[in-house]
C-alpha cells in the first residue's frame, strides 16, 4: 500500500526526507506499509504517517503488516500517529536495523488471526516509543524488545519507551512486554489483560544477561497495572543489572 525508500541494493546515494502521509486506507499482499533501505548508506528521515488504516487480511506469513527495516542505511524520526492495523496474521509491527526515534502513538493492532509470534517486534532501534496504543496478542508476546533473530543473532535495543498502552490476550507463559537485550527501557502506565482461560500469563520480563548477551540492563518498569494477570510472578526480574520494577499493581517491587 505504501513504500517509502527502497529495498533493492542496486539503488544508492538517495534520501527520502520530510514526508507526510495522511488518511491512507488499504493493504498489501503481505506488508501494508514498508519504510526500508537496502544495504547502501542511504537515509530516510522526518516522516509522519497518520490517520491510516491497514487491512492485513491477505497476509499469510510472519512478515509484519507495518515494517521499518534497513541494512546499512539510516532511518530516523518516523512518527506513526493514529494508525490502525486490522486482520493481522501473526506480526503487526516490526523494526530491524539502524533506526532512531520511531514513534507509534494512538495506534491500534488487533488480535492476530494465526498468532504464535509477538505482535510487535522491536529490534536494533534507538529511542523507539509505543504510546497510548491498543495491541492484541494470540499465543505470543504482545511486545518483544531486543529479541534474537531465528539464527540466534542478537539485536540489542537502546532506550525504548512503552507507555500508556493497553495490551490484551496474553496467554500462558507469554508476556505483555518481554525485554531481551535492552538498555535504558521505560515500561510505564500500561494496562495488561490475559487471554480468556489463561492462568500463567506474565506482565513484564527482564532478561538475565549471559555471556556476550547483556540481557536487560538499566531499565525501569513503573506504575503498570498487572492486576488482571495470574502468572506467578507477574514480573520476571533480572537482578544486579541496574533494573527497577516499582509500583506495579499485582506485583511486588524489585530493585537492583
Amino acid at each position: 500500500m505504501l513504500l517509502i525508500g527502497e529495498e533493492v541494493a542496486n539503488f544508492q546515494d538517495w534520501a527520502c526526507e520530510n514526508i507526510r502521509v495522511n488518511g491512507l486506507t488499504g493493504g498489501g499482499i503481505n506488508i501494508g506499509i514498508l519504510v526500508s533501505i537496502g544495504d547502501h548508506p542511504n537515509r530516510i528521515s522526518n516522516v509522519t504517517i497518520e490517520n491510516c488504516i491497514i487491512n492485513a487480511s491477505t497476509s499469510t506469513g510472519p512478515v509484519a503488516a507495518f515494517v521499518l527495516s534497513t541494512g546499512n542505511g539510516t532511518i530516523e524520526a518516523v512518527t506513526a500517529r493514529n494508525v490502525s492495523i486490522f486482520n493481522t496474521y501473526q506480526v503487526g509491527l516490526s523494526t530491524l536495523g539502524n533506526i532512531a526515534d520511531f514513534t507509534f502513538v494512538d495506534g491500534f493492532i488487533d488480535t492476530p488471526r494465526a498468532g504464535g509470534l509477538s505482535t510487535v517486534v522491536i529490534q536494533d532501534t534507538t529511542r523507539t516509543s509505543i504510546i497510548n496504543s491498543t495491541i492484541g496478542s494470540k499465543n505470543g508476546d504482545a511486545i518483544v524488545i531486543g529479541s534474537n533473530d531465528g539464527s540466534g543473532g542478537m539485536h540489542p535495543t537502546l532506550a525504548p519507551a512503552i507507555v500508556g498502552n493497553t495490551l490484551t490476550g496474553i496467554s500462558n507463559n507469554r508476556n505483555g512486554v518481554q525485554m531481551v537485550n535492552v538498555d535504558l527501557a521505560i515500561i510505564q502506565d500500561n494496562v495488561m489483560f490475559q487471554a480468556v482461560g489463561a492462568t500463567k500469563s506474565i506482565g513484564i520480563t527482564f532478561t538475565v544477561g549471559s555471556g556476550s548477551a547483556s540481557g536487560t540492563i538499566n531499565s525501569n518498569a513503573t506504575s503498570n497495572n498487572l492486576s488482571a494477570m495470574t502468572g506467578n510472578p507477574t514480573v520476571v526480574f533480572a537482578p544486579s543489572q541496574g533494573n527497577h520494577a516499582e509500583n506495579n499493581q499485582g506485583s511486588p517491587d524489585y530493585n537492583s
